[in-house]
């Protein structure tokens, strides 16, 4: 058995000294294609054995770098798949991609087309991290959006492309020498962001073509090689595992807790490997499966007797005790018990502790102030629950406590004057005030409009005013209302005649005239009312209203006419009538008119009158 394991952890110590020697190599072991490889399905390389640039430096300033396709790459618009951060562009060998499969007019490529130079990746896949350098002393001519121009005192241009402006050290101008710093490997390309990489390109004179962009693929081979120097030492791998060994195994151990019976033991291995083309060596400790027989061995005495539980409920007096012990039973801890009756004492024992106070209730009123409120618990009392409670006083605040809602506004009143329109209307409702219902008011401007409302009616009519001609007068008279707030005066005007004027038969105030019409005007803002009718007689074309008045072609009209007045009464407060038996002249016919207006207006006023027969000729 110890054979057995002598030579398991001599074969694990090769594979271990192995995979330590592969680390290095991998990191030193450069590789590369020729020259014009290009990746399957990118192009026709450029196949030369020009180095355009000897003894440059290496554009990128850290090793490892690769390179490889960006496009064609793992990651790549027309690559396998993968990301750009994939490993496998982070590996051995590089590929030439000068004359991919691009657009640009390319002379030395065989298709005419191609990519302008060689893309490259740093050590790791971080952007803005690792710097590149000059790789010949030389004049930085031109500065891009992500592209540097060095012109190498070789007369050859060296562009730089994609680099973190941001970090550039340079500036159009500047002298530079082999090894400086120009900028960070990023992905910045104008608006758009590439893959994180150095695009690195050389600009030569050729002959039979003049300038152009020429290989640089054997100057970067060239430069790495004299950047990571020549490979390390090597070791015999195999001579160097043989030394591994291991030393003897321990006494069982480890085990989980007193019962455990699947233990381990160690033992302490060394190990030969290669590293950096010497045999070091590396300790390490090995462990095993053991076991042990732990049946029946007392892991704890018996303990002391619990407290008294088991309880039907909480206010349960009788209940049981017990102890126990732990011993070992196939390789766990089991416990072992014992149980004895007990009594405890739970008279006052809280069950369920006070509950929160009700609410404040036994109000006298609505607007009582003044309660009480309660509060309950539960206590053990013999070895039952049973239930406790307490009363306390309470208030609570009513003020403000609507009792009836807001009623409806009010009638708006409150005018500054006669005719104002601008007043105030109330509401009210009931709510609670220092215990006792009180009534709360609120009020609010309002606006009526009064305009044409009569403040003062119509005085008497005037004397009748006239001029040379007695038949030819006017009369008026005068009433207040309301416009636009204020109280304004309103006068009316008619037609009248003096003493002496009229036809035979006829009286004073008539028409006096065959086929003269009696004109009553208004003046003020109101329409006529029933009682008001404004009448224009005329004996040649007349028609009945509905009031019973006669209206001609000449009668007052408009909204702005104000109140109608009738015809002028006798002084005894009755209408004229003309004399039986008088020819129904012009005049005539218009005073008969008046006078059927008047009786109608009696009627409705109740005014008895005792004047002449009405009674028609």
């Amino acid at each position: 058995m110890t054979r057995l394991l002598s030579r398991a952890a001599l074969i694990l110590g090769l594979v271990v000294a192995l995979g330590a020697l592969a680390a290095p190599l991998a990191a030193f072991a450069f590789t590369y294609q020729p020259a014009g490889t290009l990746k399957s399905g990118s192009g026709t390389g450029h196949k030369t054995s020009t180095n355009w640039a000897p003894g440059m430096r290496f554009p990128i300033k850290d090793a490892p770098a690769y390179l490889n396709s960006q496009v064609y790459g793992n990651g790549g618009v027309y690559g396998p798949g993968g990301g750009q951060c994939d490993k496998a562009n982070f590996s051995y060998p590089w590929w030439d991609n000068y004359c991919e499969k691009r657009s640009w007019t390319m002379p030395l490529c065989p298709s005419g087309k191609g990519h302008q130079g060689q893309d490259m990746r740093a050590t790791t896949c971080e952007k803005n991290k690792w710097w590149t350098v000059a790789t010949v002393s030389g004049t930085i001519t031109s500065i891009g959006t992500y592209s540097v121009y060095l012109k190498g005192n070789d007369g050859r241009t060296h562009r730089y492309l994609h680099l973190q402006k941001a970090s550039l050290q340079v500036k159009v101008g500047s002298k530079v020498s082999k090894g400086q710093l120009i900028g960070k490997v990023s992905n910045e390309f104008g608006g758009t962001p590439t893959s994180v990489h150095l695009h690195f390109d050389l600009i030569a004179s050729v002959s039979g073509i003049g300038t152009t962009y020429v290989s640089p693929y054997n100057a970067l081979v060239e430069s790495y090689k004299a950047l990571i120097g020549p490979p390390p030492p090597t070791c015999d791998a195999a001579a160097c595992a043989a030394k591994s060994s291991c030393g003897a195994w321990s006494a069982c151990g480890g085990f989980s807790d007193a019962c455990d019976e699947s233990g381990s033991r160690s033992r302490t291995c060394t190990t030969y490997a290669c590293s950096a083309g010497s045999c070091t060596s590396s300790s390490k400790t090995e462990t095993g499966a053991c076991s042990r027989d732990t049946d029946g061995k007392e892991v704890a005495p018996w303990s002391g007797w619990g407290s008294c539980g088991g309880f039907a409920d909480t206010c349960d007096e009788s209940g049981n005790q017990s102890r126990s012990r732990n011993v070992c039973k196939a390789g766990k801890a089991v416990a072992e018990s014992q149980q004895q009756a007990c009594t405890i004492d739970t008279d006052g024992k809280q069950v369920k502790p006070w509950s929160s106070w009700s609410t404040c209730a036994g109000f006298d009123d609505a607007c009582d102030s003044s309660g009480s409120q309660e509060r309950s618990r539960q206590v053990c009392k013999a070895g039952k629950a049973a239930p406790e409670q307490q009363q306390q006083a309470c208030t609570v605040s009513t003020d403000g406590k609507q009792l009836q809602p807001w009623g409806a506004w009010g009638v708006c009143a409150g005018f500054g004057s006669l005719c104002g329109e601008v007043g105030s209307q109330q509401r009210s409702r009931s709510v609670c005030k220092g215990d006792a219902p009180s009534t709360e008011t609120a009020s609010r401007a309002c606006e009526i409009d009064k305009d044409g409302i009569e403040t003062e009616p119509y005085g008497p009519w005037s004397v009748c005013l006239h001029g040379e001609d007695p038949c030819k007068g006017v009369r008026t008279r005068k009433r207040k209302i309301c416009k636009a707030g204020a109280e304004v005066a309103q006068s009316q005007s008619e037609p009248c005649q003096g003493a002496g004027c009229g036809a035979a038969g006829g009286v004073d105030g008539g028409s006096g005239e065959p086929g003269g019409a009696l004109d009553v005007s208004v003046a003020g803002g109101d329409a006529a009312s029933s009682e008001d009718t404004a009448v224009t007689v005329d004996d040649r074309d007349t028609a009945s209203s509905g009031d019973g008045g006669v209206v001609g072609p000449d009668a007052a009209a408009g909204a702005d006419a104000g109140a109608v007045v009738p015809p002028p009464a006798s002084p005894s407060g009755c209408q004229a009538s003309p004399t039986r038996g008088a020819a129904p002249t012009g005049g005539a016919l218009a005073l008969l008119a008046m006078l059927l207006l008047a009786t109608l207006r009696r009627r409705r006023e109740k005014i008895p009158c005792a004047g002449p027969d009405t009674r028609a000729p």
